[in-house]
């Protein structure tokens, strides 16, 4: 279990992704810091100060690479299309994702990749994990899949 940390404290569990959170801040307070650490200890810290827009949502995703902790944030990308699923995916490692059979990319280690626009719910695989969307999702929505190493992966809307 690790903490993140803004102004406020909040725990979300190791492979588990939390309910959204909204902050506003004046502009003379536009620095945020996300951080990460053992909730058991308090060890094992790892952060990442950042300047935020006010009028952007963004991901925040706190990960691990062996015994090293690593914090990333990107903004959410909605870019829905009408009867279709839009998925980007982040990753902990060099996997390929395939669509509909064919092998489109692979993912970079702690970057988001570009968005695939996915038509039938068993389109997309990542490494040799077929990801049915379907059962995830709804179809004119935009996703992000989180993929670890150990073929486990998590679906969250944009």
């Amino acid at each position: 279990m690790y903490s993140i940390a803004t102004s406020k404290k909040l725990e979300v569990l190791t492979e588990d992704v939390s309910e959204n959170y909204r902050y506003e801040w004046v502009s003379d307070n536009d620095k945020t810091e996300f951080a990460i650490q053992d909730a058991n200890n308090g060890e094992n810290r790892a952060s990442i100060e950042t300047t935020l827009d006010d009028e952007s949502d963004y991901w925040v995703v706190a990960w691990q690479d062996g015994q090293s902790r690593t914090v990333n944030i990107f903004e959410k990308e909605q870019a829905p299309e009408a009867g279709r699923y839009k998925v980007r995916v982040f990753a902990d490692g060099a996997y390929t994702i395939s669509i509909a059979g064919a092998d489109l990319a692979a993912t970079v280690q702690g970057d988001v990749s570009g968005g695939y626009s996915i038509a039938n719910c068993d389109d997309l695989t990542i490494a040799d994990t077929e990801i049915d969307i379907c059962t995830l999702g709804t179809a004119g929505k935009s996703y992000l899949v989180t993929y670890i190493e150990s073929g486990q992966f998590f679906v969250s809307q944009e």
